[in-house]
C-alpha cells in the first residue's frame, strides 16, 4: 500500500489518498449497464482504477486512475463520459490526457483537449469561479438567477436573440446548449461546428457577453422570476425533504449547509433589481480579484 497526493480538479484541495487494489472488471461492470459503449478490455488496454472516493473539501465523487502508457495518476469526476472519450479517442490516435493549458494577459486561464468524436465539433465551456457560496442571506438564489438570465439578453444578443441564433446552426436549447450553478462556480456549454470559422468566432462573442455583458432588464428579470419559481416547485420532493435533514448536519457550521443554488422562494418572488445587479458586480469584482491574486503568484 502507498499514499498518492492527489489535487481535486473541482475546487483544488490537495489530498491524500491510499492506493488500494480493485477487481477492474467487476468495478466496471457498474457502468457497463449505463453505457454500452465501455468495454471492460479496452479500459484494462490504456489505464487501471486505483481508487474510488470523495473530496474530502467539496464532496464531489472522483476516481483516481493510473495510465498504464504514461506511468502517470490523474483523476476525473465525470466518470462515464471521460472513460468513454479516452477510449474513443484512442482508437483514433489521440490521448486526451494530454490537454494544453495556458493563460491569457487579461489572466483567462485556457484548457484545450482535442476529441474526435463526434468529428466537426467543439465544445466551448466558460467556467466562471462564483456560485450560491458567494450569496448573501438576501441574494439566495440569485447566482443560479444569475445564469438564467445570461440567455435572455447581452450587449450583442438582445433579449432571446442568443437562442434563436444558435438554434438557426442547429445548437438546440437544453439538449446542446446548457449550463448549471454549483456551491463555487457556474458553468456554461457551447457546443459548436468546428468547420465553419465565422460561426466559432461567433460562439467566443457568446462566452464574452456571457462573462461581461448581461443587460439584466426588469422586464427580463420578472419575465424569468416564473422560471426558476417553477424550476425550484419541480425539484420539491422527498429528495429535497431528506437533502434539507442531512446537509446541515453534513456542513455543520458551514455557509455550504446555507446555500443551495435553487435558492430560497421568499427571495426569488421580492428581490429586487438592484439585488441581482450588485451581485453581478460583486462577482466580476472577484474574478478580478481572482485574476489580479494569480498574476501576483
Amino acid at each position: 500500500m502507498r499514499t498518492l497526493k492527489i489535487t481535486c480538479p473541482y475546487c483544488n484541495n490537495l489530498q491524500k489518498i491510499f492506493h488500494l487494489s480493485y477487481n477492474l472488471k467487476k468495478f466496471f461492470n457498474i457502468f457497463q449497464k449505463a453505457e454500452s459503449l465501455i468495454p471492460t478490455k479496452a479500459i484494462t488496454d490504456i489505464h487501471k482504477t486505483i481508487k474510488k472516493f470523495s473530496c474530502k473539501a467539496c464532496l464531489k465523487d472522483l476516481i483516481c486512475f493510473f495510465n498504464i502508457n504514461t506511468k502517470e495518476y490523474f483523476i476525473d469526476g465525470i466518470h462515464l463520459k471521460y472513460v468513454r472519450d479516452l477510449i474513443l479517442n484512442k482508437r483514433n490516435g489521440i490521448d486526451i490526457l494530454k490537454n494544453k493549458i495556458g493563460k491569457l494577459e487579461n489572466g483567462l486561464t485556457y484548457y484545450i483537449r482535442q476529441n474526435s468524436m463526434p468529428a466537426n465539433k467543439v465544445e466551448l465551456r466558460l467556467v466562471v469561479n462564483a456560485g450560491s457560496i458567494l450569496e448573501t442571506d438576501a441574494q439566495r438564489g440569485l447566482a443560479h438567477f444569475m445564469e438564467h438570465m445570461n440567455f435572455n439578453g447581452t450587449k450583442n444578443f438582445q433579449h432571446n436573440d442568443l437562442v434563436d441564433y444558435l438554434q438557426s446552426i442547429g445548437v438546440k436549447f437544453g439538449q446542446h446548449l446548457n449550463a448549471y450553478t454549483s456551491f463555487d462556480e457556474t458553468v456554461y456549454i457551447l457546443p459548436l461546428p468546428s468547420d465553419d470559422a465565422e460561426k466559432l468566432d461567433k460562439g467566443f462573442d457568446i462566452l464574452e457577453d456571457w462573462a461581461f455583458n448581461c443587460l439584466l432588464t426588469p422586464e427580463e428579470i420578472d419575465k424569468e422570476r416564473g422560471v426558476v419559481l417553477e424550476e425550484l416547485r419541480l425539484g420539491l420532493g422527498a429528495d429535497q425533504r431528506m437533502l434539507a435533514e442531512y446537509l446541515p448536519k453534513m456542513m455543520y457550521d458551514s455557509q455550504y449547509a446555507k446555500r443551495l443554488p435553487i435558492g430560497s422562494k421568499e427571495v426569488l418572488e421580492t428581490f429586487k433589481y438592484e439585488e441581482l445587479e450588485d451581485f453581478y458586480k460583486e462577482q466580476k469584482k472577484i474574478q478580478q480579484e481572482l485574476k489580479e491574486s494569480k498574476k501576483d503568484d
